[in-house]
């Protein structure tokens, strides 16, 4: 996963259960990975805000894990993770 200016590429991952996801920063912006919505039950751990570097998340329950760039979420910075 590509955290871009401003965007992130895909828009929409899907993972297995029990799978780590990556983000790769890629951009000239600072961003951060902010899970705002989780399966109930689900960790909220996200990403601080930087420039560059990456972000590793496991995922431990199925379902829909909905996040965004608190700094660009009004520009339409989202992104999802559907795990099965």
């Amino acid at each position: 996963m590509s955290v871009k200016d401003d965007f992130f590429s895909p828009k929409t991952k899907a993972a297995s259960r029990g799978s780590t996801v990556k983000w790769q920063w890629r951009g000239e912006s600072s961003h951060d990975v902010v899970f705002r919505r989780v399966p109930s039950g689900a960790s909220k751990r996200s990403s601080t805000i930087k420039t560059s570097g990456t972000f590793r998340r496991s995922f431990s329950k199925n379902g829909t894990y909905r996040y965004v760039c608190t700094i660009h979420e009004d520009d339409g910075m989202k992104g999802t993770v559907k795990v099965q």
